[in-house]
């Protein structure tokens, strides 16, 4: 279900841009790669700093909290035509990752006028499934370039 006041989803340059505004994705190294039907796909590089658990080269479960709340936010981003924020996420945390660009994948589950549900799998290098959640997400009237323009984050 579209927004009406936006009903063509935003392009894939529009969303990058509005992505290039966020200094904490940038340090992730987060890329928007592809937006198709709805869905977004992010890929990240794999950095030491991302480890938990330096000795088992565990990835902090935060560092998968934020890849999943990013892919999914910008699934709902996508259906809404405008910014939204987090208002609630849940984590699964599956398997240890292999050093490598991780896959992250978002896709809406329902898109509300002023609530949305979205969700995300995070894969590693080798397609693995080593984190996922869902969110919920509320509209803001912001549009996507109120940042952009400004050069604020």
């Amino acid at each position: 279900m579209k927004d009406r006041h936006d009903p063509m989803p935003p392009s894939l340059d529009r969303l990058r841009r509005r992505l290039s505004t966020n200094p904490f994705t940038i340090w992730l190294g987060l890329s928007l790669t592809d937006v198709t039907d709805g869905a977004v796909a992010f890929s990240c590089p794999w950095r030491d700093e991302f480890l938990g658990n330096a000795g088992r080269e565990a990835i902090h479960g935060g560092i998968y909290a934020a890849m999943i709340d990013s892919a999914a936010i910008y699934a709902v981003i996508v259906g809404l035509g405008r910014m939204a924020t987090t208002i609630d996420l849940r984590i699964d945390f599956h398997t240890k990752a292999r050093r490598g660009v991780f896959t992250i994948v978002g896709s809406p589950v329902r898109i509300g006028r002023t609530m949305s549900t979205a969700e995300a799998r995070v894969l590693d290098c080798e397609g693995r499934l080593v984190a996922s959640g869902r969110g919920v997400f509320m509209a803001l009237q912001e549009s996507l370039e109120s940042d952009v323009d400004s050069g604020a984050g």
